[in-house]
């Protein structure tokens, strides 16, 4: 009938970058971080395909196995 003390769960989730919106559902953890990719502005196609691009830093949704996770 009560919550633990909150743990850090290692760095395949837990980053130096924001982390947010925890959700479970069958056997999975999914979450949005904010991991930055590389930027390239040297021209306007390339910086707009960043911008489109999973991994911008803007923030994407993942998920992760809870198997994957108790095994660490």
């Amino acid at each position: 009938g009560s919550f633990e003390p909150p743990q850090l769960l290692g760095r395949q989730i837990n980053t130096t970058r924001l982390d947010y919106c925890p959700s479970v559902h069958g056997g999975r953890l999914y979450f949005t971080s904010e991991l930055p990719a590389r930027l390239d502005i040297s021209s306007m196609t390339k910086l707009k395909s960043w911008y489109e691009s999973a991994g911008n830093g803007l923030g994407d949704i993942y998920w992760v196995d809870f198997h994957d996770i108790l095994s660490e």
